[in-house]
């Protein structure tokens, strides 16, 4: 599996075969106004599922866009497999913008 959550706090859930997105609602969002629209879940082929997490590894990979702490701007990527689980907090770069628009795209975002 593969959890993501965007710089707005919405979040993204990856498994093999489904992807699903939860919007953060005004009256949680730090704004108090900020929607991040509707939930969505979408089934994904295995090819989808194969540059999702070729991605998610490229990000995990490049320690140059790592945070040690959340803050403004920054996203919060997860994986978990069994009993293990790395978690990286990425500021904003060039490869969480393509990770991110492959993951909207997918949902049809």
């Amino acid at each position: 599996m593969i959890y993501y959550t965007d710089q707005n706090n919405n979040t993204y859930s990856v498994s093999a075969t489904q992807i699903s997105y939860r919007a953060i609602q005004p009256e949680k969002s730090s704004s108090g106004t900020y929607s991040g629209g509707t939930d969505r879940e979408v089934n994904i082929s295995e090819e989808q599922f194969k540059k999702i997490n070729s991605l998610s590894e490229r990000l995990f990979k490049d320690s140059s866009s790592h945070a040690e702490r959340r803050e403004m701007r920054t996203t919060i990527l997860k994986k978990s497999k069994s009993l293990k689980e790395k978690k990286a907090i990425l500021y904003p770069s060039d490869k969480r913008a393509e990770f991110e628009d492959i993951l909207k795209k997918t949902l049809g975002l």
